[in-house]
């Protein structure tokens, strides 16, 4: 549906997927936002560091806590299951 948040925003289970871009609120993304989305149960959140160049990536909730972390640096490719993309980091991180 085209009109479907013309209306009102997404909820929580609309989305499957929230990137949040970090330089001065890096700490605050790894803590609080982490948290927020876990107890919102967003199945996956990428926090993409400018500062040190790499993307931090958490998923697979288990009892309201991200189990899965895995860290992707510039050199590397970041690529998103559900829809089947893959990003070389290079393009982002010049």
């Amino acid at each position: 549906q085209s009109h479907r948040y013309k209306e009102a925003h997404p909820k929580a289970a609309d989305i499957l997927l929230c990137i949040e871009v970090a330089d001065s609120s890096l700490d605050y993304d790894r803590g609080i936002k982490t948290s927020l989305y876990e107890e919102a149960s967003i199945p996956e959140y990428w926090t993409v560091n400018l500062i040190d160049k790499q993307v931090e990536i958490v998923k697979e909730l288990k009892k309201g806590v991200y189990t899965f972390k895995e860290i992707k640096f510039a050199e590397d490719s970041l690529s998103w299951d559900a829809f089947g993309w893959e990003i070389p980091l290079s393009l982002i991180f010049k």
